[in-house]
């Protein structure tokens, strides 16, 4: 993920509309029909933070999201985010937005703040509203000519075979259409692989997060904001 979107989705449609192919790989538009494989995804892009907002064990944080990609505009909604396929199966997802629908998704995510909380026990809402707070005071804004990738993942099983790779060339050809100048993600400190795999497709560090509160309240040792200039 990161780690953790517009006014309202009303004609809604992705720059690059035709759907792609590679090795029998097909990306295109998520739906809110496939909230169970993408509410998953989005919990292997980001476990740290999923946990800390909802809670443990897991499938009560896969649950609530799973709820909540089905409304659309919001930062985990479908309304942003595009699955892989293979033989008819959702495999790898990928979101991502910029500078105008990160804010306006943001905005969504607030009005839908009842429904947030529908999703955990009362007393797990305090700490609910604490981790919304720490996220947004580490977060790095998301700037004019970037197209921020929010979510990255594909299932354990089918890693390994270049679908995440062609997720992150397909965002690229995302932010290319919009006439966006380059494409930026969050990876955490310890995870080197993905920091690695970054690096080799061209992307590089240029700040890091730190801030305690935020450490600690989402277990991990900060993170590093990446690009690619495009």
């Amino acid at each position: 993920m990161s780690g953790w979107n517009v006014s309202l989705r009303q004609g809604f449609k992705p720059m690059i509309e035709q759907e792609k192919t590679s090795k029998e790989v097909l990306i295109r538009p998520a739906r809110s029909k496939d909230a169970s494989a993408g509410a998953q995804l989005m919990f292997y892009a980001g476990p740290n933070h999923l946990l800390a907002f909802f809670g443990k064990p897991e499938n009560k944080a896969i649950r609530a999201i799973r709820r909540m990609f089905r409304l659309p505009h919001h930062l985990t909604s479908y309304t942003y985010a595009f699955v892989a396929e293979n033989e008819g199966r959702v495999v790898g997802l990928i979101s991502g937005f910029d500078r105008k629908a990160w804010r306006a998704s943001k905005r969504a995510s607030q009005m839908y703040g009842p429904v947030w909380f529908v999703v955990v026990p009362p007393w797990q809402i305090p700490r609910m509203i604490a981790a919304f707070e720490d996220f947004d005071k580490a977060f790095l804004p998301v700037s004019d000519g970037e197209y921020y990738i929010e979510h990255v993942a594909v299932l354990p099983e089918k890693r390994g075979r270049g679908i995440g790779k062609q997720l992150m060339e397909f965002a690229e050809s995302q932010a290319r259409a919009k006439g966006l100048k380059k494409v930026t993600l969050n990876v955490d400190i310890e995870n080197e692989p993905a920091r690695r795999l970054y690096e080799r497709l061209g992307f590089q560090t240029i700040e890091m997060v730190a801030n305690p509160s935020y450490c600690k309240r989402f277990n991990f040792q900060g993170s590093i904001r990446m690009a690619k200039a495009i």
